[in-house]
């Protein structure tokens, strides 16, 4: 199998986040791979300079937020 193509099955593929006591849902937005670290350190109350990283922090709880952990300058 080749990775990167336009094909969904390529393009389209699933992230779990598991939380205890924390309902699920499904993230209708797309989601990228640098999306990713800016979420685990929210989750961890780590501050992210924003200014250093790319991806968005994406609230785990009901969607997408502006701004998680990160450091304003």
């Amino acid at each position: 199998a080749t990775h990167g193509s336009a094909w969904n099955y390529d393009r389209k593929v699933p992230i779990l986040f598991y939380r205890p006591g924390v309902v699920g849902f499904e993230q209708s937005l797309p989601v990228e791979t640098v999306d990713i670290l800016p979420t685990l350190a929210a989750l961890i109350e780590l501050p992210v300079p924003s200014a250093e990283i790319d991806g968005r922090c994406i609230d785990l709880d009901a969607g997408p937020r502006d701004s998680c952990a990160f450091e304003r300058h």
